[in-house]
């Protein structure tokens, strides 16, 4: 199927193949790379803003307790100084809430939600503890107010401490997870990159090979040779030597060299039989086997031409033949369109002219003839009466002589007397 379809679309089919190929790489790739971005995105952007968050909010509480414990041992004539503990204690529960807030958003698992409201309602606990140690060092009993410090709230600032340090072990975790997975998409991608860049290669290798082998065999050749050969041939060079591969069966080249060979015959055939007719000998027909389309109608076309030829030119000979020895009855009998056709009506015309016209001469030598019958009859008839004349002419100067003689001598005969 392939090698029936045309050029370009083989081409077009290999070419269309490898983009294929090299899409399909570039839509994975940006795929995995969207995962990898996904994984790199989720480290920058929640775990390791969740770790910085929980370790500042651990920061914050342990600040809050150190300033707590301060305003405990803050001494009573040192106003200013409490004021500005309590004070620290506010600014540092404001910045704990903000960064709690802002952890909150980025919480992303069921564990870490569990984790988180574990430490809320801890140190929700640890507030209410707080506000109560506050009350009692305003009201002088620093001491109840430590032992509540360090007593329960000591243990409950550990247990959510304990806790913020689960928070931030889970978001380590979380974030090395990410980067874990980012890494196995990465080689993966890269993997599946060079493989599917290796396929496309030996696709286009093959494809490449296929279209370049499949072009030499309908070509034949090399295309320059092949346009070269054809140009030779088109320009009417038929002496170009036109060399074809082993086994080649149906390329350009070996068409081409049929048809120069084909061609080749034909003007052989009809060179010989343009010699043929030149010396007068119309019986020369150029070989037709082996010919086929216009080369074959070339040399029939030839070949009818000298027939045509030949036949009229044999009928004028063999009418003028007969001609020459005085036989007009001769015609040409078949029909020639053309000059052929005026020629042999042109001889068909004399020959019937030079009939009438021997067949008058011959009406005319009858009647000469007869004429001179007539006249020899006169002839002779007038020949009798000369001879019959001519006696009568004899007989009458005979008379006349004795006449003359009788008259002579009586003319003698009287002289005598009268002397």
């Amino acid at each position: 199927m392939f090698s029936s379809m045309k050029i370009a679309t083989r081409i077009g089919l290999g070419f269309a193949a490898v983009i294929a190929l090299m899409l399909g790489l570039g839509g994975f790739a940006i795929y995995q790379m969207a995962h990898i971005n996904d994984a790199s995105s989720e480290i920058a952007d929640n775990w390791m803003p969740s770790i910085r968050l929980v370790e500042e909010m651990n920061t914050n509480t342990s600040d809050l307790r150190i300033a707590e414990l301060q305003f405990a041992h803050a001494e009573s004539d040192q106003p200013h100084m409490a004021q500005r503990l309590e004070r620290q204690q506010e600014e540092v529960l404001a910045t704990f809430k903000k960064n709690r807030d802002g952890y909150v958003k980025l919480i992303s698992s069921p564990e870490e939600k569990a984790l988180y409201d574990e430490f809320s309602k801890k140190f929700e606990t640890y507030l209410s503890m707080r506000d109560q140690s506050l009350a009692l060092i305003r009201a002088g009993k620093s001491k109840d107010a430590l032992a509540l410090i360090n007593g329960d709230a000591q243990k409950i600032y550990d247990e959510y401490s304990a806790l913020l340090l689960q928070l931030v072990e889970l978001n380590v975790k979380g974030g090395s997870t990410a980067s874990i997975t980012a890494d196995r998409v990465y080689d993966d991608s890269r993997q599946m990159i060079f493989a599917t860049l290796g396929l496309s290669l030996v696709l286009a290798v093959v494809f490449s090979v296929l279209i370049i082998r499949n072009l030499m065999r309908v070509l034949g050749g090399e295309p320059a040779v092949v346009a070269a050969v054809a140009s030779q041939v088109a320009a009417g060079d038929l002496s170009v030597e036109v060399h074809t591969r082993p086994g080649d069966n149906g390329s350009a080249m070996l068409a081409m060299k049929t048809m120069v060979d084909k061609l080749k015959l034909v003007i052989e055939g009809q060179r010989t039989v343009v010699e043929a007719v030149n010396r007068g000998d119309f019986s020369v027909r150029v070989p037709l086997e082996g010919l086929a389309g216009f080369q074959r109608t070339m040399g029939e076309g030839l070949n009818d031409l000298a027939k045509t030829v030949g036949e009229s030119t044999g009928d004028v000979v063999r009418v003028m033949g007969a001609l020459s020895e005085g036989d007009l009855t001769m015609r040409i009998e078949k029909s020639y369109e053309g000059a052929f056709g005026e020629m042999s009506t042109y001889v068909n015309n004399t020959v019937a002219r030079l009939a009438s016209v021997v067949s008058e001469v011959n009406g005319a030598a009858e009647a000469l003839a007869g004429a001179s019958e007539e006249v020899s009859a006169t002839a002779q008839a007038l020949s009798q009466a000369s001879s019959e004349q001519a006696a009568g002419v004899e007989e009458t100067s005979a008379s006349v002589e004795e006449m003359t003689s009788s008259i002579a001598q009586n003319t003698d005969n009287a002289k005598v007397t009268d002397g």
